[in-house]
């Protein structure tokens, strides 16, 4: 027997099931200019990451963000001249 949650619109087409991967966000971090670091993501799942820049007033030059990486479930980044917000989590 089959479980789990189905959504559909006003004309009848399915806009959610839970059989698929749905994401689900874990945490953040920012980094800081200049130096590298790790964070372990909790949980199972397939882990997902995203990178947004994380401007700071007055600097209007766009360096090179950090080079992200992941092994196993540590996600790390190495020491940049851009500071950036990374976004985790799992589907």
């Amino acid at each position: 027997m089959s479980f789990g949650l189905k959504v559909w619109d006003e004309n009848g087409v399915e806009t959610l099931d839970t059989a698929d991967l749905v994401t689900r966000k874990l945490g953040q971090v920012s980094t800081t200019i200049n130096q590298a670091g790790s964070v372990t993501v909790p949980g199972t799942g397939v882990i997902w990451f995203s990178l947004q820049p994380n401007y700071h007033p007055g600097l209007y030059a766009v360096s090179a963000p950090p080079l992200v990486t992941m092994s196993e479930r540590v996600i790390s980044w190495t020491a940049a001249a851009q500071a950036v917000v990374i976004q985790y989590g799992v589907y």
